[in-house]
């Protein structure tokens, strides 16, 4: 019996080390080994740097696009609370310390410098922070988008079946942040239902199925249904009829479903190499199968709605875009209306044809924003109209930096 009983303490103290090394080890996993995914905020989705990491401060466009694209973004701020306050990760500033950023970004351009003036004025007057991507080092990803033109018209016409919609009045879209502080930046959008606020029409009930067909909602017609879809993804474009007459189309809102890629959708089926993949291959794809346009379109519950206006792109911040300098950003983490600098590649095309990608370092405005822009490490260029816009925005997918800057006390007119 003693022999019997010392075997079994032995067994049971073997099996409680044994337990309490895997408590230690599944501890050490949960707890140290293995660390939860980083949330990006407002407070840590950009680090201010050191003067000896600052990147080096040239430009690649003129200046003129430049001073148009502040001017836009002065106009915005303009329009707040001098006292509002924008979050650069760990520092806060309100709007009038912005404008003073392009007070002091204008007073620099006035003194007509030289490359090496310039990186030296930019890097002595200014604070320089950095985005820390989506990787927590920098690294970014760039697409593009532009302005398109599509044939259409105001009246309709049987050569234009294809309608865009005005915002629906039932369309109540409601800020959360309103009713908690940790619900900042995000929104819902619905529609009233026996007192109940219930997700709006999808894409499919709109299209497929003509939720919205008797509402008297149409404000253009299309000819091309690829081109409409296109439209919806751009939020702005040009419409041109038969007389050769152009009015401007705007985003005015969208249904609040959330936003799904048809160019993923055809990659995961095998349809689009994930390498080849552009709106150029894209719409190669969409126009040679219109039997699939229902289903792939349908894939997409987004749903946007537009103003006929006269003015040209508008941007989030109620702002004309400038081709080349305006950009779009996660508006809940990055401030709207700064001054942003950018390192990554532009295209080169020649006779219609994209040939080569070249480094591009350009100064830019943050005056958009976009549904599949979401987080520290995504930033959509917008590339104005024409046919370079569209090959541009159709093929950029560029990795690159994104810094933000702030002038120093004292520095501005």
């Amino acid at each position: 019996m003693k022999s019997y009983s010392v075997r079994t303490n032995k067994q049971w103290v073997g099996k409680w080390l044994l337990l309490a090394v895997l408590a230690a080890a599944l501890w050490s996993l949960g707890g140290c080994g293995v660390r939860e995914p980083r949330v990006v905020t407002a407070e840590n989705a950009l680090e201010r740097l050191s003067e000896r990491n600052r990147p080096l401060f040239n430009d690649d466009a003129g200046f003129a696009s430049l001073r148009r694209s502040m001017a836009s973004a002065r106009t915005y701020l303009e329009g707040l609370d001098p006292d509002r306050m924008f979050t650069f990760g760990p520092d806060k500033y309100p709007a009038s310390r912005l404008l003073q950023t392009l007070d002091t970004l204008e007073a620099i351009l006035d003194a007509s410098p030289t490359p090496d003036q310039l990186n030296q004025m930019v890097s002595e007057q200014f604070i320089v922070y950095q985005s820390v991507g989506t990787d927590g080092k920098g690294g970014m990803l760039f697409t593009g988008y532009y302005e398109p033109m599509l044939e259409g018209s105001l009246e309709y016409d049987p050569d234009y079946p294809y309608p865009l919609f005005a915002k629906p009045e039932d369309l109540i879209c409601v800020n959360l942040g309103q009713f908690s502080e940790k619900y900042a930046g995000d929104q819902i959008c619905g529609r009233l239902t026996q007192n109940s606020l219930v997700p709006y029409f999808t894409r499919e009930e709109i299209d497929s199925r003509g939720m919205l067909d008797q509402e008297g909602l149409e404000i253009a017609w299309v000819k091309d249904p690829v081109d409409l879809f296109f439209l919806h993804i751009q939020g702005s474009g040009r419409i041109v009829d038969k007389n050769g007459d152009t009015w401007h189309v705007h985003y005015a809102g969208k249904n609040g479903r959330p936003y799904r890629s048809i160019g993923k959708l055809l990659i995961d089926e095998g349809v689009i190499e994930k390498d080849a993949m552009s709106m150029q291959a894209l719409r190669d794809y969409l126009e040679n199968n219109p039997a699939d346009l229902e289903r792939v379109f349908n894939h997409n519950p987004s749903y946007v709605f537009f103003d006929v206006v006269d003015e040209p792109a508008i941007g989030y911040a109620g702002q004309p875009l400038e081709g080349g300098r305006a950009v779009a950003i996660d508006y809940r983490i990055f401030p709207m209306g700064a001054l942003g600098f950018v390192q990554t590649e532009q295209p080169v095309v020649e006779h219609g044809i994209l040939t080569r990608w070249e480094e591009m370092n350009r100064f830019v405005l943050t005056l958009d924003t976009g549904g599949a822009i979401r987080g520290a490490g995504r930033m959509d260029f917008f590339w104005g109209n024409g046919p370079y816009a569209e090959i541009a925005a159709g093929h950029m997918k560029q990795e690159g930096r994104l810094f933000f800057l702030v002038a120093k006390e004292g520095n501005g007119r």
